[in-house]
């Protein structure tokens, strides 16, 4: 590819197929947040290429009488819009190929699991807090009370985790998710003498 130009388009993409799932759609933690999400993402590309389009089709109209410096800065503004368009496509592409593939969810059935959302994330945070710094940071503590959740479990859930420590970082945070998951869907319950320690 000789063509600088060619190269501006043929890259562009805000946000690569990777970072779209794994950072954006994979970063919630259930399959029906992930859902919306991704219904979310393609609903806001969705109405961003229509005004694109709009944009350019409007660009097009001035071109017809714009003159001289008027019409070469139109022109910088059409490739612009197009280039842009090319990348949104590109997310837009990727993300309905996502949705394809989940199974889909009514707002009732989403309503439903945000409870079981909301503990998975919670455990999860507090059990970050513990690897990161030995506390759970009262920001998380005052969370994990306003969704009424035994703050107690999270002490104990690290301490049973702290043996594999020699086992490898991948090994670990995978024990954690299982554990966490098991709390979060009420199938296990931890009870500790004392509470964990609070972040000053």
């Amino acid at each position: 590819m000789d063509n600088l130009t060619e190269a501006f388009t043929e890259i562009f993409q805000g946000r690569s197929d990777y970072q779209l799932k794994q950072f954006v759609v994979d970063a919630h933690l259930t399959p029906e947040r992930q859902y919306a999400q991704v219904v979310l993402e393609l609903q806001n590309k969705h109405f961003a290429l229509r005004r694109a389009d709009v944009q350019r089709r409007r660009i097009l109209e001035q071109l017809r009488t714009a003159t001289g410096l008027d019409a070469e800065e139109l022109a910088i503004d059409l490739e612009l819009v197009e280039i842009g368009i090319v990348g949104a496509q590109r997310e837009y592409n990727a993300l309905f190929a996502m949705w394809q593939q989940m199974p889909k969810y009514t707002n009732e059935q989403l309503q439903a699991a945000e409870e079981g959302y909301w503990r998975h994330r919670l455990l999860m945070q507090a059990a970050n807090d513990m690897l990161a710094t030995g506390t759970v940071s009262t920001g998380n503590l005052d969370a994990l009370r306003q969704a009424k959740i035994n703050v107690r479990t999270i002490h104990d859930m690290m301490a049973k985790l702290s043996d594999q420590a020699r086992t490898g970082q991948e090994q670990i945070t995978d024990s954690m998710e299982q554990m966490i998951a098991r709390v979060a869907d009420g199938q296990s319950t931890c009870v500790i003498t004392e509470a964990p320690k609070v972040a000053e």
